[in-house]
């Protein structure tokens, strides 16, 4: 986007952003991170947003769209029979609006050409409104305490952000970067 003069900016009508979760916390085009302690259930916790976003439910306590949103659930440490273990359960009794995809893949890097590639591949093909990446010290090649390892990570996120408008919810751990 080009600059703009004080008029032009306040002339310029913005589209509308759809909540993807109330109250501020994440719009279509945004990102953000649930970040806890090693074993407090944010993979669950994740599996859950995924779910209710399909079904446009509430997911605890805050209003997702009612039509449902289509969720690319990228799983990165757990082994697809465990995740389908935890899935069944959570799909009983649902009335999707949309589908939720889940992904397992163990070796990508999104801070690398080959792991953007790969993930872009499949945004292109599933066309998502939200991407769940669990969790984030799988997608980093370099050091997850090295500003320049993590600014090459978001960059690419931000890359895909811009190109499908999709919200990206990151599943991160306090213990995975003391490394």
């Amino acid at each position: 986007m080009e600059p703009q003069s004080l008029t032009n900016f306040l002339s310029w009508k913005p589209p509308n952003l759809t909540p993807i979760i109330d109250k501020g916390i994440l719009y279509e085009g945004s990102k953000a991170i649930l970040y806890g302690r090693y074993k407090s259930l944010k993979s669950m916790i994740a599996l859950d947003f995924s779910m209710k976003l399909m079904q446009g439910k509430p997911w605890i306590g805050f209003k997702t769209p009612e039509e449902g949103q289509t969720v690319l659930h990228l799983q990165l440490e757990i082994a697809h029979p465990l995740l389908h273990k935890r899935v069944v359960p959570m799909a009983r009794e649902t009335t999707p609006k949309k589908d939720v995809y889940f992904w397992t893949e163990h070796y990508m890097k999104l801070d690398d050409s080959v792991g953007f590639n790969q993930l872009h591949e499949q945004l292109e093909k599933i066309r998502p409104n939200v991407l769940v990446i669990d969790p984030v010290y799988k997608i980093i090649k370099g050091n997850p305490l090295d500003a320049h390892a993590v600014q090459l990570l978001f960059d690419n996120l931000d890359k895909l952000i811009a190109e499908y408008n999709l919200a990206i919810l990151l599943i991160s751990h306090t213990r995975k970067g003391a490394y």
